[in-house]
C-alpha cells in the first residue's frame, strides 16, 4: 500500500473501474454541498492521474448515481 492524495469529493457506493492504465471512480453518494446533513448521488467520474499522483475530474454523467455497477465488453 502507498499513501495517495485524498479524493476530490469523499464518497461511498461508487464503482471503481480499470481500463488500460487508468483508474476511474464513477458516481457514488456523498454529503450535499447545500446541506451536509443530506447524502446525495454524485454526478462525476474521477480519474487517477498517475503522473501527478492526484485525482482529477474526468467527466460528468447525465444522471447522478450511486449503488450502481459498471462493465465493458
Amino acid at each position: 500500500w502507498i499513501n495517495i492524495e485524498p479524493l476530490r469529493v469523499p464518497r461511498c457506493f461508487a464503482t471503481f473501474y480499470v481500463m488500460f492504465d487508468s483508474l476511474y471512480l464513477i458516481g457514488g453518494a456523498g454529503k450535499s454541498l447545500k446541506n451536509p446533513a443530506i447524502t446525495e448521488s454524485i454526478d462525476t467520474i474521477d480519474v487517477w492521474d498517475a503522473e501527478l499522483r492526484v485525482w482529477r475530474e474526468f467527466s460528468k454523467i447525465t444522471i447522478a448515481r450511486h449503488n450502481h455497477s459498471t462493465s465493458s465488453i
